[in-house]
């Protein structure tokens, strides 16, 4: 039988980390360096259940060509705010199909229309299926300085 005293794991070796040492020599967590996100800045989480249901139902393939382009625009606190004229425009689609397309994600509550903004509306996505956190300051856990 093998003995688990001596057993290592080895760390990542992809990525440099900083190891944390308590007082006693023990480790007691590391701090990854940065890394460069390839795919952008911006990012939103989306849920697992939420998007299983948006694959459940009946929509077309320019109803999810507008919910992606919303995905993409996405603000904090999951409002949206995107003239129908521009996602007609970015997608080459027609402005009545992306009105009959973001009628059809109201009707089924992936989106919710708010009030209108100069001569635009505005919409929240449902926050069951992925959210944009607010805007918060980033604060350190800790210091490593003394």
């Amino acid at each position: 039988m093998e003995n688990l005293d001596t057993k290592v794991i080895p760390l990542p070796t992809e990525r440099e980390c900083t190891v944390v040492l308590g007082a006693d020599g023990e480790v007691k967590g590391y701090i990854n360096k940065p890394r460069f996100n390839k795919l952008g800045r911006e990012y939103f989480v989306g849920f697992k259940s939420g998007l299983e249901g948006l694959a459940s139902m009946d929509l077309t393939g320019e109803q999810y060509k507008v919910l992606m382009y919303l995905f993409s625009r996405l603000d904090f606190d999951n409002f949206l705010k995107v003239p129908q004229k521009e996602i007609s425009e970015k997608l080459n689609l027609h402005k009545s199909n992306v009105s009959k397309a973001i009628k059809k994600l109201a009707e089924l509550d992936v989106i919710a229309v708010g009030p209108m903004a100069g001569h635009s509306k505005t919409y929240r996505l449902n926050p069951r299926i992925a959210h944009r956190g607010l805007r918060t300051t980033k604060k350190p856990l800790f210091s490593m300085t003394h």
